[in-house]
Parts: structure tokens; sequence; C-alpha cells
């Protein structure tokens, strides 16, 4: 039996690509509506938080970049969506609850709709990119187990 393999227009072989069940597909969409959101929020940062205002467009690019690359099937990239999105949760929560001094005093701030919508977007990533993880491992055998060991020829 014989197995060909397709390649692009320099011979490489592209990246798999995992199939986008409704998991994937609920990850990508909650990744654009946070970094939408995020996209959203900066002008409403501006001109008093500069830093804040920037912090949101890098995470924001991120979260509207992550849904593109998520189709490839590399862990990274689901470990990227849960650090990033884990990270502005973590972010998020303090600023509500203890208040963070991103270019200004320190102060809590109070809960709205939007930051809420993207804070819960995000958190439906972190899971999705948790369970989705899950089953890739699962999937990847150990090394040095029966799939590595010599034909019994």
């Amino acid at each position: 039996m014989s197995t060909s393999t397709v390649t692009n227009a320099v011979g490489v072989a592209p990246a798999p690509t995992e199939r986008w069940d409704a998991l994937t597909l609920t990850a990508a969409v909650a990744s654009l509506a946070a970094g939408l959101a995020h996209y959203a929020a900066i002008g409403l940062h501006l001109p008093d938080e500069v830093v804040a205002a920037v912090l949101f467009t890098i995470v924001g690019g991120a979260q509207i970049i992550w849904p593109t690359l998520l189709g490839s099937g590399r862990r990274w990239v689901l470990l990227a969506g849960i650090v990033i999105n884990g990270a502005s949760v973590v972010a998020w929560t303090l600023s509500r609850t203890v208040g963070l001094a991103l270019g200004h005093e320190s102060e809590v701030e109070p809960v709205g709709l939007l930051d809420a919508g993207c804070t819960l977007a995000e958190l439906v990533v972190v899971v999705a990119a948790v369970v989705l993880l899950r089953r890739r491992l699962a999937r990847t055998p150990a090394p040095g187990g029966p799939e590595d060991a010599p034909d019994a020829d």
C-alpha cells in the first residue's frame, strides 16, 4: 500500500490541520469577540491611560490573530491561547478587586458590560483551549511506547 504526501509549491508538507468541531469554533469566536472588545476599549482609556491602551492593543491583536492559527494542530497555539486569555482574566479580576496601577494611581475599577463580556469570552477561550489541549495530548503517543518499538519480523 502506497501513501502519498501532498506538498506545497516548495515541496514542503503543510502542517497538520485540526478538524473545526463545535468546541474549536466556539474558542475561535470567543477569542475574536474578546479581541474586538479590547479594541473597542482602547479609546475609552486614551489619552489618560496610554499604558492600558497599548496593552489592550497587544492583547486584542493576539486574540484576533489566535483563531487563524488554531487550525494548525499545534499545541503551542493552544498554550498561547490559555496563557494570553488567562493572564487577561487575572488582570481584569485584579483591576476590579484591588486595582492595578497602569500609568495612573491604583484604583478599583467598576465592572462594565463591555469588560465583563470580554472577560467571559476569555474564560470560554481558556476552558475550550484546555479541553482541546487535553484531547490532543490524549491522542499523542508517549515516546518509547509500542509505536516506537522496532518491527518484530
